[in-house]
């Protein structure tokens, strides 16, 4: 149970915002004690004798396996959330590698591994190739695709439907073999459920932004716009504003979106697109406009939108 408590507090903190906040108060104000309160939790239960419990090699495996999901958990990698934090941490790709490799060993035995595990292993790859594109851990943007196109056809738990389909949009992003609409409308379903009933004064984070690059280069975090935008900037506090947007412009490495309007969305490959306020859209429809992309947990977003001629 505390457990589940930390893990749902991970996710509000996470992926839910302030609308308009250049800080906020509430997570500065909690966060600290979740994580002291989860280093009880991992002090207390965490540190079994594992070596009283082996007596032959199957066992012996076993332990291993068990031993390395309290090291991930430990390293808040054993949830998407944890994993999404690292985003926003200096100096963790000496961890996301560690992690990398614990999910490497754990995936190749078929009798210990979970679908939640593939999709932990996803994650970690595509943070740390955007933390640190140099990392001999990274595995080929390729194979990972490959690995997510074989999970997707499985039947996936309720619970796992947000990360999964999260992770989906993102490396499936300019896929011409993959629906991505489906995706979409699940995704937003899911975090109708999760997070909309908690998100009083909230909206969704967006975590990533379609970049003009292949592969892991499409990916484009919250933290490389902000570097574009130099010190003490935070992107999330000036949404409206035309010379931050100007300044994400001139760094060339955000894709720009042509799509039309339709009510009170964008419609863009046949996926829908929600502004980020309503009120950036006209009430007519059927107006072109371009756009960049943001992926929340909410579904994609459109970001300086632009009227074409």
């Amino acid at each position: 149970m505390m457990k589940n408590n930390c893990n749902f507090l991970d996710n509000f903190f996470v992926n839910l915002v302030p609308f308009f906040a250049e800080e906020d108060k509430q997570k500065e104000l909690t966060k600290p004690k979740v994580s002291r309160y989860f280093q009880q939790y991992t002090d207390l239960f965490g540190k079994i004798n594992w070596s009283e419990l082996v007596n032959n090699e199957l066992m012996n495996h076993m332990v291993k396996i068990e031993q390395t999901r309290q090291c991930l958990e430990r390293n808040n990698g054993d949830s998407y959330t944890g994993l999404l934090e690292y985003l926003y941490k200096e100096d963790s790709a000496s961890t996301l590698e560690e992690i990398i490799q614990q999910y490497d060993f754990i995936l190749k035995w078929k009798e210990a591994r979970h679908l939640r595990d593939a999709i932990n292993f996803i994650y970690a790859n595509v943070i740390l190739a955007n933390i640190n594109p140099e990392s001999q851990y990274i595995i080929p943007y390729q194979d990972l695709r490959n690995l997510l196109i074989k999970i997707i056809d499985q039947p996936t738990p309720f619970s796992e439907i947000l990360p999964l389909h999260y992770i989906t949009v993102l490396l499936l992003r300019k896929e011409e073999d993959c629906t991505l609409p489906p995706f979409v409308s699940q995704m937003k379903l899911s975090y109708l459920q999760d997070l909309r009933p908690v998100s009083n004064g909230k909206r969704a984070a967006v975590h990533f932004y379609l970049g003009k690059d292949k592969g892991y280069g499409g990916l484009i975090s919250h933290r490389d716009i902000n570097h574009c935008l130099g010190s003490e900037q935070n992107i999330s506090t000036k949404w409206n504003d035309e010379k931050m947007w100007k300044r994400v412009r001139d760094c060339e490495k955000l894709y720009r979106v042509s799509g039309q309007i339709c009510g009170g969305f964008i419609s863009a490959l046949d996926v829908k697109v929600d502004p980020m306020f309503r009120s950036q859209l006209p009430k007519e429809s059927d107006r072109r406009v371009s756009f960049f992309i943001g992926f929340s947990m909410n579904g994609p977003v459109a970001l300086d939108i632009d009227f074409e001629s």
